[in-house]
């Protein structure tokens, strides 16, 4: 029997009996046994230093991206080739020796990145989740307001009743005034809709309503993330949001803390 400790021979014995083959059979380590593999065949010194090295090798990729940000994926190991399927439809790299590799997302989305490795006795391969999200707005707002115009329409948020007031801004005759979250606080317009800062169920929390501008129907709701929480893929920039206010530089919306 042949012991080998992170793919180097540590010792040699010969017995006539099998493992299981007589229970008066035993020996000791002093050591924190990693791993457990049978094989039916001997293995060649060749192929117990590539499982070795196979084990000993670390793998890392970024858990979250900005869209169009490049992050690093990366194998740290001399010998052993590797390739990288990143998830988002682009052809898996070429099996190379290679340590860190960079990639970048086009759009937002959970992307499962697949890291596959070449060994002598067969693939290993390992998984890592990645978020690719719009840019996070850290900055305090430039301008947050009860008032919003978006097309001819005038709203007003009006916490006391929860509800929101449309006015049309050529006859100057109210349209619509619709019911929203609780305590409205703030409002912005973007592509035909009106977005609504509010207090949460209960006061806990923040959440969003989407209103279409021309009749005020409310079309979505948007629950903010609490600091415990990661930003959504799918509403990345909304990730902190608290408030809402009108950027003139860009023509829309902004969300973000107040």
């Amino acid at each position: 029997m042949r012991i080998y400790v992170d793919g180097n021979l540590e010792t040699t014995f010969f017995t006539d009996v099998g493992m299981t083959g007589n229970p008066a059979l035993s020996f000791g380590l002093e050591a924190e046994l990693r791993d457990l593999r049978l094989y039916r065949d001997p293995l060649s010194l060749v192929e117990v230093q590539s499982i070795a090295s196979a084990q000993g090798y670390q793998s890392q990729a970024p858990s979250a991206l900005e869209i169009g940000t490049t992050g690093s994926f990366e194998l740290q190991s001399q010998a052993l080739p590797s390739s990288w399927d990143f998830g988002d439809g682009t052809p898996p790299t070429p099996f190379a020796v290679a340590p860190v590799l960079q990639h970048s997302y086009a759009g937002p989305g959970n992307y499962t990145a697949t890291l596959r490795i070449q060994t002598p006795l067969g693939l290993i391969s390992e998984t890592f989740a990645v978020i690719s999200h719009h840019p996070v707005i850290h900055s305090s707002p430039a301008r947050s307001s009860t008032l919003a115009i978006e097309g001819d329409i005038l709203v007003a948020c009006n916490p006391d009743n929860h509800s929101l007031a449309g006015i049309h801004t050529g006859s100057l005759t109210k349209s619509y005034e619709v019911s929203t979250g609780n305590q409205p606080t703030s409002v912005a317009g973007l592509n035909g809709n009106f977005w609504v800062s509010c207090l949460g169920p209960e006061g806990v929390r923040s959440e969003l309503r989407v209103h279409q501008a021309n009749d005020g129907t409310s079309n979505r709701v948007i629950a903010c993330p609490t600091d415990r929480e990661k930003p959504s893929a799918s509403a990345p920039a909304m990730a902190l949001c608290w408030s809402v206010y009108q950027d003139d530089s860009r023509s829309g919306a902004m969300i973000t803390r107040a």
